[in-house]
């Protein structure tokens, strides 16, 4: 599993008189049953280590805080933890070529993830027919159950598909371009402020909501964006300038100029 940057809320279990820790922009903050809540800068974590009943905070004065996190919440807060300090020790501001190496992408080049389109549900629709059609003239009876489930899975598909995703998303150096219909949404890293969801990741910018499809690219593009709350995290400067509108892109052809381009896509997920 690749690291991410998770902040959040983080119940632990007795001991210590410690009752949450909390991952935010500023740093480590414990809350305890008793006393004070205390807080630790994030120039002050040196690391996180899993151990047999939770997590051990390293800071950099040699000294350690014991948490009791369990299961799956302990594997995210060490993973924040681990990723905050890692990114911590890139040089200066993050830099559009950076992100674009994240990404996966060539210099001037973006990452684009499509959402489902519509003729990718018509062969299990045609399959599903196509069972009912031998159900009722044949005398196999499973047919109409697997008929019947096969369509019901296409059709919830189907509703996923027109829920709240976009058609298309597209990431570069700069930011983010999103499209859900007519909806546009276009914003530079520096202009998201969390990202949240598991089946269907929601993106929060200033710019407003970007929920990303269920398609090939989606989870690099999670990782980035999760990498680029961490730098923000520590406060080092993020791209300030939104891409270009999406009327300004266009597909590496090998045919026009490299100045007539304009920004070039690579395609995640064919249609």
């Amino acid at each position: 599993m690749a690291d991410t940057y998770r902040p959040g809320r983080y119940a632990v279990r007795s001991g210590a008189g410690i009752v949450e820790a909390e991952l935010n922009e500023t740093g480590l903050v414990v809350r305890y049953w008793d006393e004070p809540s205390r807080v630790w800068d994030w120039s002050q974590i040196a690391w996180a280590v899993p151990t047999r009943d939770g997590l051990k905070v390293v800071f950099t004065d040699q000294t350690d805080l014991r948490l009791g996190i369990d299961g799956v919440r302990r594997e995210e807060f060490w993973r924040s933890v681990r990723t905050v300090v890692g990114l911590a020790a890139l040089k200066g501001d993050l830099t559009p070529e950076t992100v674009e190496g994240w990404l996966g992408v060539e210099p001037g080049q973006a990452l684009v993830v499509r959402g489902w389109r519509w003729r990718r549900f018509w062969p299990g629709m045609a399959l599903a027919l196509l069972l009912l059609g031998g159900a009722a003239v044949g005398r196999h009876e499973s047919w109409p159950i697997l008929a019947w489930l096969l369509l019901a899975c296409y059709l919830v598909g189907l509703a996923s598909h027109l829920g709240q995703a976009c058609d298309h998303v597209s990431a570069d150096g700069q930011g983010l371009v999103a499209r859900r219909g007519r909806r546009r949404v276009r914003c530079a890293w520096s202009q998201i402020r969390r990202i949240g969801g598991q089946m269907s990741p929601t993106i929060e910018t200033e710019a407003g909501e970007i929920q990303l499809p269920p398609a090939a690219g989606t989870e690099r593009l999670v990782e980035v964006v999760e990498r680029v709350l961490a730098l923000r995290a520590i406060g080092r400067g993020l791209p300030a300038e939104p891409p270009l509108a999406e009327t300004a892109l266009s597909r590496l052809t090998g045919e026009a100029d490299a100045k007539e381009r304009g920004l070039s896509l690579t395609e995640s997920d064919h249609a």
